[in-house]
């Protein structure tokens, strides 16, 4: 069809570029300390992934119809508590999709600048989005990806410390008088070393990719969380509605649902501004 071939070919163009200005990417301003940031957003991303997944689902569903205490505080309504976990979601991935949209304005690609509406309704995401989702396999290999650069990150802020600490020792160590020329130089080499280490660390981490990649990277993973989330809750959830209802009925159902996703997802946003004040205050 005429509509595919122009958002394959807008979608195809976008990807060719992204991949053709890697090469430039020395050039780009890199995150730096920001990179423990964002740290932080991909391993909200990881959990959101995994908190998806089907195993999680059915190990969901089995505590809330075994779990007496929460029948009685709560409610005995499986398909309201499954709304209440969705809603959780929602507020993560709005929290998310927001720091997402700051991190775009320093993007080089313009396709990034103006991404605050982007999942205002993710019941209906703009057709120019479409074929941004990661298929399964990738996703999976993607989350992989984002956790050896959240296990980087981390071990980088621990050998940082060290570093900081072993820099300070050897300022006061060039400053004492009765100190041997061989034990100093032994520990200055000891700091050479520790800066080799975070060196390594830091381009194992997002420190030094570009803007480009890291956004690239987390806002299609948020279009696959978006897409997962409508098959399990929207799909999964009212299967059993099916037999039994007609077809208004369920797709009364499923546009319910999608204004909830887009309330909740703003909700999501309004919680998370204050928080992210300082983050904010880096892109003015």
């Amino acid at each position: 069809m005429v509509g595919e071939t122009v958002t394959e070919t807008w979608f195809s163009n976008i990807l060719k570029s992204s991949r053709k200005s890697l090469s430039w990417e020395p050039e780009r301003p890199a995150f730096g300390i920001l990179a423990f940031e964002v740290s932080r957003f991909m391993s909200k991303v990881v959990n959101l992934w995994q908190c998806l997944t089907d195993r999680q689902i059915v190990r969901l569903r089995e505590e809330i119809a075994n779990s007496v205490g929460i029948q009685k505080l709560v409610s005995d309504d499986e398909d309201y508590l499954m709304d209440l976990a969705l809603a959780e979601i929602i507020e993560n991935v709005g929290s998310v999709a927001k720091s997402v949209a700051m991190l775009g304005k320093k993007c080089a690609d313009p396709t990034y600048h103006n991404l605050e509406n982007v999942f205002n309704n993710p019941g209906e995401i703009d057709p120019k989005w479409y074929g941004w989702q990661y298929r399964l396999k990738k996703m999976e290999k993607k989350v992989k990806k984002m956790e050896k650069f959240v296990a980087a990150t981390e071990q980088l802020y621990s050998e940082l410390e060290v570093l900081v600490e072993l820099e300070q020792s050897l300022r006061r160590m060039r400053a004492g008088a009765n100190l041997g020329k061989v034990k100093l130089l032994e520990f200055q080499q000891k700091v050479v070393w520790q800066r080799q280490e975070v060196k390594n660390l830091q381009e194992m981490s997002p420190w030094v990719r570009p803007y480009d990649y890291i956004v690239r990277l987390l806002l299609r993973s948020l279009f696959t969380i978006i897409e997962r989330i409508k098959y399990v809750y929207g799909v999964n959830q009212n299967e059993n509605a099916v037999a039994s209802r007609g077809y208004d009925d369920i797709h009364g159902v499923c546009l319910i649902r999608s204004n909830s996703m887009s309330a909740l997802l703003q909700t999501g946003e309004q919680k998370s501004a204050n928080s992210l004040e300082n983050l904010d205050s880096q892109f003015l």
